[in-house]
């Protein structure tokens, strides 16, 4: 398979501020003057090859490349591997070698991204650890030697590790064919080891004549570490360090989160040879209370000065609880070198009338009526009170008793010999709840409404409307669907919906049918029909004559009535009636059908009548 060389060699470096460090070696073996790193190892370093055609520890394996990239250090604990052009398509005739280099590192987590297309049987990815991949064994299809991974095809590999190395090699070829997107695989080392930590001084000690911060110094604490690792400190050396002892921490923390603490306290003494110097010392004190068990007490507490640190005890403390009596207070300032100072006062606590003592007073409550403008009762524990003599209660409210609608104050005074009061009070809260619905009257029943027969459509209807009334007062019509005068459709029932509501939202509604039908017509039209017709022909030879009338009239009840000629056969006004008796027929017929008939006759004759 012909293709394209390409090495570029990757090794991982520390940045100052966060990473172990990495000795350079002296004198430098490494050839054509190349970067040379101490390293763990049975060579004992390890050499920068960024020189093309040169791989290995010290630059002396052929590699066939054409570009080196190298970068040694624990900044490269983490990182990622593709194939040029990803996810796009990789190029023809490539081939790629990347080594890494952790100093300290136990091995390196590998996982690779979802998009992976390497063709196969043509192009391949291997992975082991070292620093020299095993070139002559790569069969372009598989490896069998122990500790090298082989990649190919579309499917995603599943996460792996390479272990107990602090080198990986990573080597990607591809043919002329098919080009893929190729692949990006990351890496995370594996550091099972904490920062090591140097130069951690013990605890030590500073002596100081000056009650003042003193600047402290120390030589510089450093830390190794296999990946990066953060650094944070409480103080720095050359920071001042107040008289008394100070704890200084370094936490070294690496990328793993494993933690490696340097601690240490330093102590600044300071000498002298004088008691603290009190100031503020309080005067004795007189107060005066109505309880017996006595009174709280505040104060200003004394301070004190000294040129060395001091500790402070005290008898009491201000807003303390003080019998009736007097009392000494006693505040004590002693120094780290057993010089001490003291203040004392007094404070003396008199026992006046004071008026009665009340346990027991309700609290709040809040009842419920469902009754407006209503009222509701309720009961407890009537308070109680205390006196060195004879008291007297007076009560706005009694328990049991009836609280109307709304917040009432309910008030215990007691009230000892010298007039001297005390009150208990709580609010009692009536809450009108409205769970009666309003009430609806005059609903009317179904109705039912007969529209004349000749009527349209639809028909007018009215009704008396029904009124709603609520306990509360206040009642809507939230909804009518028709009211009086309204035209209903003949023939259909229909219902009228009216709805009210209170202002709690408690819904009643009045609901009837109206049903209009249409008036039956069984009465049928009323007709007229001209008189019988006697026509005599007296001269000429005509065989009889013109015969003419007036049609006949109906009338109807309801609407228009249709009058036809129904004679059979038919004899219409204004024609020729030859000699005889003819008899005529009108038939009316109303919108529902209903029919009525008469008849006259028509009589034509030459000579008299007579002679018929």
């Amino acid at each position: 398979m012909e293709r394209l060389a390409v090495l570029i060699i990757l090794v991982l470096g520390l940045a100052r501020t966060s990473h172990g460090q990495i000795s350079a070696c002296n004198p430098n073996p490494c050839r054509d003057s190349a970067n040379c790193f101490v390293r763990n190892s049975q060579e004992g370093y390890v050499c920068e090859c960024n020189m093309p055609n040169q791989g290995g520890f010290d630059c002396t394996n052929q590699t066939q490349n054409q570009a080196v990239f190298t970068c040694y250090g624990s900044q490269c604990s983490t990182g990622s591997f593709m194939s040029v052009n990803y996810p796009s398509n990789y190029p023809d005739r490539y081939r790629a070698l990347y080594l890494l280099y952790v100093p300290g590192a136990s091995g390196f987590n590998f996982i690779f991204d979802t998009i992976f297309r390497i063709e196969a049987d043509k192009d391949e990815l291997y992975i082991g650890s070292g620093l020299v991949p095993p070139f002559s064994q790569f069969n372009g299809v598989n490896t069998s030697v122990e500790g090298v991974f082989f990649f190919e095809g579309h499917t995603p590999p599943m996460p792996f590790s390479v272990v107990n190395t602090d080198t990986v090699w990573m080597y990607f070829i591809t043919d002329k064919n098919i080009n893929f997107p190729g692949f990006r695989v990351s890496w995370q080392t594996v550091d099972t080891e904490a920062p090591v930590v140097s130069g951690c001084p013990g605890d030590f000690t500073r002596v100081t004549t000056v009650n003042q911060p003193l600047r402290v110094s120390w030589d510089p604490i450093t830390a190794t570490d296999a990946s990066d690792f953060t650094v944070s400190a409480s103080h720095s050396s050359g920071n001042f360090f107040p008289v008394g002892p100070t704890r200084v921490t370094f936490t070294f923390v690496d990328t793993g989160g494993l933690t490696t603490i340097c601690s240490f306290v330093i102590t600044v003494v300071l000498q002298d040879t004088s008691p603290p110097v009190i100031s503020g010392c309080p005067t004795n004190m007189i107060r005066t209370t109505t309880n017996p068990l006595g009174v709280t007490v505040s104060w200003i507490p004394p301070t004190a000065r000294d040129e060395n640190t001091f500790t402070t005890q005290s008898t009491h403390t201000p807003g303390q609880l003080f019998p009736v009596a007097t009392t000494e207070v006693r505040y004590t300032f002693t120094d780290v070198n057993g010089f001490f100072s003291v203040c004392t006062f007094s404070i003396t606590v008199q026992l006046i009338n004071r008026p009665p003592v009340i346990s027991g007073c309700p609290s709040d409550r809040t009842l419920i009526t469902n009754t407006f403008q209503g009222s509701a009762a309720t009961t407890w524990v009537e308070p109680t009170a205390t006196d060195d003599g004879p008291i007297t209660v007076t009560r706005t409210h009694t328990p049991g008793q009836n609280f109307p609608v709304g917040r009432t104050e309910v008030i215990y005074t007691f009230t000892d010999s010298n007039n001297l009061a005390s009150m208990c009070s709580f609010v009692v809260v009536v809450t009108f709840v409205d769970v009666t619905p309003p009430v609806v009257t005059g609903c009317p029943n179904s109705i039912t409404e007969t529209a004349p027969f000749g009527a349209g459509v639809d028909f007018p209807v009215t009704w008396i409307e029904p009124t709603a009334n609520d306990n509360t007062g206040t009642v809507m019509l939230i909804l009518r669907s028709r009211q009086p005068g309204d035209r209903f459709p003949i023939g259909q029932t229909t219902s009228v919906l009216y709805l009210y509501a209170d202002n709690a939202g408690l819904q009643a509604s009045c609901q009837f049918d109206v049903t209009v039908v249409r008036q039956e017509d069984n009465v049928p039209p009323v007709i007229s029909c001209p008189a019988n017709i006697r026509q005599e022909v007296t001269s000429g030879n005509a065989p009889g004559a013109i015969i003419t009338w007036q049609a006949a009239t109906a009338t109807d009840n309801f609407g228009v009535v249709n009058v036809t000629l129904t004679s059979n056969p038919p004899r219409f006004p204004n024609t020729f009636f030859p000699f005889g008796i003819y008899l005529v027929t009108y038939t009316a017929i109303d919108a529902a059908l209903n029919s009525v008939s008469c008849t006259f006759t028509v009589t034509v004759g030459k000579v008299s009548f007579t002679k018929f």
